[in-house]
This record gives structure tokens, sequence and C-alpha cells, in this order.
């Protein structure tokens, strides 16, 4: 069929045509929000194309998603029918859909009416490889849904809280998650971590490592979920590839002192995946379900070291951080020290406690442990 996209035709109108032709959700964003369905075309595209794109349902959902973009200057992601997940970039539009139908038929997707919807409410970003996955918002769906079946009330999910606000929550709650929670509704909880965990990206991999490693004394997740957050590979071959990673995505994202708050987060947040990316590569990768120990100690100084101080270890980690602006690199380094409190239990002070310079050697001591 030809889809026509043209200026006078609205968003809502846009997406119940490809919902009727292709049985799927068509989100349509507006810079990094869904786009408000009441506007028309011309109101929300970047520049204009030639108003008609063929598309077929062979075409993969990638490829289509980066020909709405490169053609109207639009962004555009594709879920399922009841929108309530992404469908995979590498599936044609028909292998999709087959796969919506057989989440329908097994009863495997999320009922519309009680899914967190604004998790379908930030775009993941526009490098593919790199992005966040919708801001964390599957995590706090995650979490949210956990503190419900516990049966515990919190106030923190009537907020925005970001991935250590609700690491916080987690840990203050788990022996009341531990107690309340049963064995029915912690499958449940596993049910949902495969299906949010399945494509995580960069930026949001340490925030996925983060939350499932604080459950970890009370639910057990299946392997698929385990090997998907320990395949770094997929990212990086090794820790010197993990800083190529780092170095081109800050390049590509060319962060300003104009730079939006959420842009410098989302940055931030990818460095962070990078950062646990490098440290897991100079420890140990997985490779056909099993682990192969890598006992790097100069990946760990160079991580460690060059995030600790990146003006007296600069080469080769410091020096990317010393080439971004002073603003994102704030946004990096604080991030990275709760990151590391958090997750690698580091006895490292937080910046309102510490008096004294810190032992960056002895900080890179504490990793090596991990050998």
């Amino acid at each position: 069929m030809a889809f026509s996209i043209t200026g006078q035709i609205k968003v809502a109108t846009l997406k119940k045509r490809f919902l009727k032709e292709f049985g799927l959700t068509l989100r349509v964003y507006d810079g990094r929000s869904l786009a408000d369905e009441g506007q028309t075309i011309s109101q929300i595209r970047k520049k204009k194309g030639s108003g008609d794109l063929s598309v077929r349902k062979s075409m993969k959902v990638g490829t289509l998603e980066e020909k709405i973009e490169s053609e109207f200057g639009i962004k555009v992601q594709i879920a399922g029918s009841d929108d309530s997940y992404l469908c995979k970039n590498e599936l044609t539009l028909a292998s999709a859909h087959e796969k919506d139908q057989e989440k329908i038929s097994k009863g495997l997707r999320k009922d519309s009416s009680t899914i967190d919807k604004a998790s379908a409410g930030t775009l993941e970003g526009s490098s593919k490889d790199v992005e966040s996955n919708n801001e964390g918002e599957p995590l706090k769906y995650f979490v949210k849904t956990l503190f419900e079946l516990a049966s515990i009330p919190s106030d923190v999910f009537d907020e925005s809280p970001d991935t250590f606000k609700l690491y916080a929550e987690l840990k203050s709650n788990i022996d009341k998650i531990e107690e309340n929670l049963s064995d029915a509704d912690g499958e449940k909880i596993i049910g949902i971590a495969k299906d949010i965990s399945q494509e995580v990206k960069v930026a949001d991999i340490w925030k996925f490592a983060l939350i499932f490693q604080t459950l970890e004394d009370i639910i057990t997740l299946p392997p698929e979920v385990e090997n998907g957050l320990n395949n770094v590979t997929r990212f990086a071959d090794s820790w010197e590839s993990a800083i190529a990673l780092l170095s081109k995505g800050l390049s590509d994202r060319n962060i300003s002192d104009d730079s939006s708050e959420d842009q410098m987060q989302e940055a931030s947040d990818f460095a962070l995946g990078c950062f646990f990316i490098g440290i897991e590569m100079s420890i140990t990768y997985l490779k056909d379900g099993e682990f192969v120990p890598i006992f790097d100690e100069k990946g760990i100084e160079a991580w460690v070291l060059g995030y600790g101080n990146p003006v007296e270890y600069s080469d080769p980690v410091g020096d990317i951080l010393m080439n971004v602006t002073w603003n994102l690199r704030d946004y990096i380094l604080l991030d990275w020290r709760t990151l590391l409190q958090c997750h690698y239990n580091s006895k490292i002070p937080s910046v309102e406690e510490q008096d004294d310079e810190v032992d960056w050697n002895e900080i890179s001591d504490e990793f090596k442990m991990m050998l």
C-alpha cells in the first residue's frame, strides 16, 4: 500500500489508519514526548517529505521507523496492538503482528486498564544502540506493581522517581516485600521482569542491574533475564571497546551548556551504562550461557581512576570526560558516585559527606577484589 502522510492529516487519524492496516500501534512523538493527537503532521514534523511512503508488511519495524524519521522528520515507534510493549526492530510488520496475536492468545500482554501508560510517554531516543528505554518508566512500572502486589503503600510513585529513588524505596521496604509477596505474585513479577528486560539499552543496563540485584534474595530471575543483563558483549567485546562506545556516544550527543536537563540526564545515564559495561568486561563476560573470566586489572584502573579523577588519570577514559561540558561532567560524576555506593557497595563518601580528597587507587582496589 502507499502509506500517505500529508501535512493536513491529524496524528489520531494516522495512528488509526496504521492500526487498521497493520494491526499494530504507531507511537508518534513531538520531540521526546508523545504528540498531541489533535495536532496535524505539519505542526509536529521537522521537515517536508514527498508526502508518500510505500509501506509493505515485509518491511522491518526498525527500517520503517528510520524511513519515517528520514522522510518526514517525525520520530515514531511501533508497538503492539494494545500499546503495552515495543515491537522488536528486527521483525517485519507481518511477523510483529503474528507475535502480537500470539501474546493475545497466551494472555501475556498487560491489560490496558492496569498498565502504567506513562511508560509509553517518552521517546527512547534517536540512536537505537545507545539510547534510554523510556527514561526508566518500565522499571517504575515494575517496582510500583511489586509494591501493589505486596500491599505496601508508597508516595514515591506519585512523583517521577529516578532509578536511585526506586532503589532506595526498595531497600527500605525489602523485608516487608519478602513477608507479604505470595509465590503466585512472585511469578507475576518475574513475568514482568522478563517482559521489560527484553531489549535493554546501554543507558538502562545499569538501572536494571541495580533494581534486580536488590531483589536477588527474594526473587530468582529466570536465565533469560540474567543472561540478557550479563551479556554485555552485544555492546562491547572488551573494556577497551567500551571506551570507544563511550567516546562515540557522548560525541554523537553533542551536549552543550544550552542542552536541556533531560538531555544532560540521558547522556549521564549512557555514560554510567558504559562504565558498567567496561567494568563487566574487565572481570568476566557471558558466552554461550557460560561466564568467561577476564581478570584485567588494567581495565579496572582505566575506568575507576578515569571517572574518579579525570584530570589526573586522563588516559584513556578521563580524556573523554574532560572533553565534555563541565555541566555534563558534573551530572555524570555525581550519578556515578551514587552508583558506586548503591550497586558496588563502595565505601566512597558522597560529595556532601566528603571532607578529604578521595584515594581513587583505594577505590580501584575495591573493584579488584571482585576479580
